[in-house]
């Protein structure tokens, strides 16, 4: 579940969430060049992250049923994250592929 996105001018938007930094969330090698390996060769690699933006997020139709979708408290923000926190829950993994 999971994808990366780029700026037009070739630097990461979205490759991962990372739930818990500072408290928040915050956006995993964001503006990184695509070149750049970043910590432990993470920005070029696959691998699990806490969560995925929702412009990224591809699940089954029962997945999305049955953590009952998105949850609209959280309309604007966060949405994307809690989905993805409840996913968690099941047996489903996420990734962030490159």
């Amino acid at each position: 579940m999971g994808a990366k996105l780029y700026f037009a001018g070739h630097l990461v938007q979205l490759a991962g969430i990372v739930v818990g930094v500072r408290g928040a969330l915050a956006h995993a090698n964001w503006d990184f060049s695509a070149k750049r390996e970043g910590y432990l060769a993470r920005a070029v690699h696959p691998g699990n992250f806490s969560a995925v933006t929702g412009a990224c997020q591809m699940v089954r139709r029962d997945v999305y049923e049955r953590v009952e979708g998105c949850d609209e408290k959280f309309a604007v923000g966060f949405n994307d994250a809690d989905f993805c926190q409840r996913v968690w829950g099941l047996p489903h993994h996420l990734y962030t592929l490159c």
